[in-house]
């Protein structure tokens, strides 16, 4: 399946983020602090001074990070459909942890995995069930068909998706925002999701 729309928002949105940092380069290229700035946010070695190469690098960055979501597009797009019967079923084990309470771990039954989700103040059980959803192609590729619709293409994903589904152009899956901002999204991009929890466990449940 081809994502034409997507495709040519994707274009358009490097073509003028590259305009936009050549023209920061130029305005900022007699102010150190400038340069410095779009020195290391383009990953540009410090003692390269000579504008031109500094255009080449920006170039270079650009083409990659193009090329790099065409080809997440090209994969997804070539995905198949998840069957109307099949189902997928996220895990998430939970661990006690002497520092940060409980840990979560989550997987499917598709062989995705996420890994060990720590720490404090935020949503873990969130935020590795969004690491396993974005490995999943079957189920980003149904929201790939939603943001290619043209009436779709220049809204922001959670517009018609729901809070949860990334910012830019291709959507995703975020974490800690919620199991329930997750269920949203799902739900919004046609499927049915169940959830049951325990002490120490997590099932949920996705299918068209």
């Amino acid at each position: 399946m081809e994502f034409r729309n997507i495709e040519k928002a994707l274009r358009k949105e490097y073509k003028e983020r590259l305009k936009e940092s050549l023209k920061e380069l130029e305005e900022g290229k007699e102010d150190k602090t400038k340069m410095d700035y779009l020195k290391g946010r383009f990953y540009i070695r410090k003692n390269i001074k000579d504008i031109e190469k500094i255009k080449e690098k920006i170039k270079e960055y650009y083409t990659k990070r193009l090329e790099k979501d065409l080809k997440l597009l090209k994969v997804i797009g070539e995905a198949e459909d998840l069957k109307k019967n099949e189902k997928i079923v996220i895990y998430v084990d939970w661990h006690k942890n002497r520092v940060w309470g409980y840990t979560a771990r989550a997987r499917d039954n598709k062989g995705h995995k996420s890994g060990i989700i720590s720490g404090c103040g935020y949503d873990k059980l969130s935020t590795a069930v969004a690491q396993v959803l974005n490995q999943n192609k079957q189920i980003l590729k149904e929201l790939y068909k939603i943001k290619n619709k043209k009436e779709n293409i220049n809204k922001r994903n959670r517009d018609i998706l729901g809070y949860g589904s990334g910012y830019g152009i291709l959507p995703y899956f975020e974490g800690g925002v919620g199991i329930g901002s997750l269920k949203g999204v799902l739900e919004n991009a046609g499927f049915k999701v169940e959830h049951y929890s325990t002490k120490m466990s997590d099932i949920i449940t996705i299918s068209k």
